[in-house]
């Protein structure tokens, strides 16, 4: 994510963003703005997206939508890995878990745009799975795309076709870009 031609994915990644970032995502303007912006940059297909409205709100007829998630205690888990890898000193497991359930509180409740899961959505559950184990169950969604069929013959090896920041496992990841296709992660 680059704003100005600086690279901003860390600075919005921290703890401190993360924990206003219902309260700024709950102003019905900045809502407003952000999903024509995404929506501009979806125009054009062959995007993967992820976000607590993307497949209800932003790209509501996407062919295909994924619905990520996992329990509240694998998702500290493994936010809290995130923080020590990038060096953060001692993180609180139960006050970081407690940060993460009132924000999906907060997210699932508000008014504007909340998350929810969209009922034409694929419900992909990763509690004890790694990384590459997620990446192989979305690469074996059965959905009649026959665009998603090609890619995944061509990219079983190789998944170097578009890049997303999974946040719960805290690494940058490859995976399949199919037109339409969105990753609804909380």
């Amino acid at each position: 994510k680059r704003q100005n031609d600086f690279c901003v994915t860390e600075e919005i990644r921290t703890q401190e963003i993360s924990s206003i970032v219902s309260q700024i995502s709950s102003i019905k303007e900045i809502r407003e703005f952000l999903v024509k912006e995404q929506r501009k940059i979806g125009e054009t297909g062959g995007l993967v997206a992820e976000g607590r409205d993307i497949g209800t709100t932003v790209f509501p007829d996407a062919e295909l939508k994924i619905f990520l998630t996992a329990s509240i205690d694998e998702r500290a888990r493994r936010r809290k890995s995130e923080l020590e890898m990038k060096g953060s000193k001692k993180i609180d497991f139960k006050q970081l878990r407690e940060l993460m359930s009132k924000r999906d509180y907060e997210d699932s409740n508000r008014t504007i745009s909340p998350l929810k899961k969209a009922n034409d959505s694929i419900e992909l559950i990763t509690d004890g799975f790694s990384i590459n184990e997620v990446v192989e169950k979305i690469i074996n969604v059965e959905k009649p795309i026959a665009v998603h069929r090609e890619v995944k013959q061509q990219t079983s090896d190789d998944l170097l076709v578009f890049s997303v920041f999974f946040s719960f496992f805290g690494i940058e990841l490859s995976v399949l870009a199919v037109t339409g296709v969105i990753l609804v992660m909380i």
